[in-house]
C-alpha cells in the first residue's frame, strides 16, 4: 500500500530539518569519535557476516578481538592461497563489500591515541604482561603519520606480540585502544 504526504506533512518536515540546524554546533572531535565508533560497529558486523559466509564454506574463520579483521586457520584445510582468496572474495561480495575506510586520523588524535597506549601500557606492567616500552610521543606520531603513507615500519604498540603467548588474555586485562576510544 502506498503512502502519501501531504503539503503540511512535507512542511512540518521543513520546520523540524530548519529547527534542527538552529542548534549550537558540533563538537567536532566528539562528531569524530562518534563517527569512528560507527564506522568499529560496522567493520564490525562486516568481518562476522564474512566469517559466516567463509565458515559456511568450510572453513575454519573467527573475527579477531578487536572486530577490525578475521583469523583463518588453515591447519585442518586443504585449501591453497587462490582458494582461500575465491572464497574471501565471494563472501565479502555476498555480504555486501566492505564498508568504506575511515579517513586518516589528525595528528591530535594520533596523540590522543598515543596517551591510550601509554596507559595500556602501564596496564600490561602492573598486570605483568609482556609490554613493549613506548617511545617518545613525537616518534610516535612521525612514525604513524608515516607508516599511513605506507613509509617505515608499523607504529608502536604496547603490546609483545612476540613473547605474548596468551595475547587475548592480555587484551581482556588491559583492552587495546583505539581510535574510536578517543572523546569517548
Amino acid at each position: 500500500m502506498a503512502h502519501r504526504h501531504g503539503l503540511g506533512a512535507l512542511a512540518a518536515s521543513g520546520l523540524v530539518l530548519a529547527l534542527a540546524g538552529c542548534g549550537a554546533p558540533a563538537d567536532p572531535v566528539e562528531s569524530r569519535a562518534q563517527a569512528r565508533v560507527a564506522q568499529a560497529e560496522e567493520l564490525h558486523s562486516f568481518y562476522s557476516r564474512l566469517s559466516d559466509c567463509m565458515n559456511d564454506k568450510g572453513l575454519a574463520v573467527t573475527v579477531n578481538a578487536q572486530g577490525d579483521g578475521i583469523h583463518i586457520d588453515t591447519t585442518n584445510s586443504s585449501a591453497g592461497a587462490a582458494d582461500l582468496e575465491l572464497i574471501y572474495d565471494t563472501c565479502a561480495e555476498f555480504v555486501g563489500g566492505a564498508p568504506p575506510r575511515p579517513e586518516p586520523p589528525s595528528t591530535e588524535e594520533i596523540r590522543a591515541l598515543y596517551g591510550l597506549y601509554a596507559e595500556t601500557y602501564e596496564c600490561l606492567v602492573a598486570h605483568g604482561h609482556p609490554a613493549v616500552e613506548p617511545p617518545s610521543q613525537d616518534v610516535y606520531v612521525s612514525t604513524y603519520e608515516a607508516s599511513l603513507a605506507g613509509v617505515g615500519s608499523a607504529p608502536w604498540m604496547a603490546y609483545d606480540l612476540q613473547n605474548d603467548d596468551a595475547l587475548e588474555a592480555t587484551r581482556q586485562d588491559c583492552p587495546e585502544p583505539t581510535l574510536a576510544d578517543i572523546g569517548a
